[in-house]
């Protein structure tokens, strides 16, 4: 496990473990992904040994674009560890002082003055020391291990966190797109019911001026009659026609009486008659009570694609007190308990 406090700034090898014939030089920033990728060129800003994808593509970033390349026929073909030095951080309690010891007792990196003043009986070790075998310990390899797979972990729920947003936007949408949905079934049902009332008014009006027109041609027929027998009985009279006004007297006496008959009965008929529109008061009381389409409801099962109930039912009452009347006493003559 790698000591806190104490950060290596750069530390590059390129050797190969056995005998100098044997010796091959690898890429030095794949060998920090775990890898051995043999060296075909070297950058002598960076001083470090490059593979051949490593030595095609150093050039193109910003930070490294003018960096001095060599080949494979011109690198360095020495194999010497280059350790750079270490720049230990400075003490959180003593600031003048560097964290230069490692404390196996606490594990904790410490400085010279910690040692004296916290750790005299502990086993405490010089860092520099400790270092040189580092690059071939087991902690190192275990410590490097376990933070790959933690990246690898951070990969995994980073992917299924995208996932999830993204699972979560098309929800989103299907949500809004089954509200738009029942806002249009709903439109559609209130255009049915509202042609519906509109019809019935129609017909109800229709009827009504049926009516009355009959009854104004009635009436006017009536009164073209009335002053047709007028005309007749006034040109008798101004011709002394006495015979013949005598039985036109009669006859339109007879037939008056029965005009006047059918005028009554057409004034009977109620002609000043209104109608209204009567709301229905469940309408009214349902519109009070929702004041919204439908609720929003959250499901345990991610993959489950009905998100939303089809209906919903209106909370329960919790406003309802109980209480206990009286005991009831079932017990029966045959019970043995």
């Amino acid at each position: 496990m790698e000591v806190s406090g104490k950060r290596r700034t750069k530390l590059t090898y390129s050797v190969s473990h056995g005998s100098a014939e044997d010796f091959v030089l690898f890429c030095i920033p794949c060998d920090r992904d775990g890898k051995r990728v043999p060296a075909k060129g070297f950058c002598t800003t960076c001083n470090e040994h490059l593979c051949k994808t490593c030595y095609k593509h150093h050039k193109k970033p910003a930070p490294t674009r003018n960096h001095v390349l060599l080949d494979e026929d011109s690198m360095p073909t020495t194999h010497t560890v280059q350790l750079y030095q270490d720049n230990f951080e400075s003490c959180d309690d003593h600031q003048d002082e560097k964290q230069k010891y490692y404390c196996r007792d606490h594990d904790i990196v410490v400085c010279s003055v910690c040692v004296t003043l916290d750790h005299r009986t502990c086993k405490v070790e010089y860092i520099p020391k400790l270092s040189k075998h580092i690059l071939d310990s087991e902690e190192l390899n275990e410590l490097m291990a376990e933070m790959k797979s933690l990246e690898e972990v951070c990969k995994l729920s980073i992917k299924r966190a995208k996932d999830e947003i993204k699972a979560i936007s098309e929800n989103h949408d299907k949500v809004i797109k089954a509200i738009h949905q029942f806002r249009k079934e709903i439109n559609t049902r209130l255009d049915d019911m509202e042609k519906i009332v509109v019809e019935d008014a129609e017909r109800i009006s229709d009827k009504t001026q049926m009516i009355l027109k009959s009854l104004s041609t009635g009436i006017e027929d009536i009164k073209d009659e009335t002053v047709k027998k007028q005309v007749c009985l006034d040109n008798l009279i101004q011709r002394n026609c006495l015979d013949k006004l005598y039985v036109e007297m009669k006859v339109a006496k007879k037939r008056l009486i029965q005009i006047k008959m059918k005028a009554k009965q057409h004034s009977r008929i109620n002609n000043n008659e209104t109608v209204s529109f009567v709301k229905h008061q469940a309408i009214i009381d349902m519109l009070e009570k929702y004041k919204q389409l439908g609720e929003i409801v959250k499901s345990s099962n991610s993959e489950n694609d009905a998100m939303m109930k089809e209906t919903s039912t209106p909370p329960e009452d919790t406003s309802l007190n109980l209480e206990v009347v009286e005991e009831i006493d079932m017990k029966s003559a045959s019970d043995t308990e």
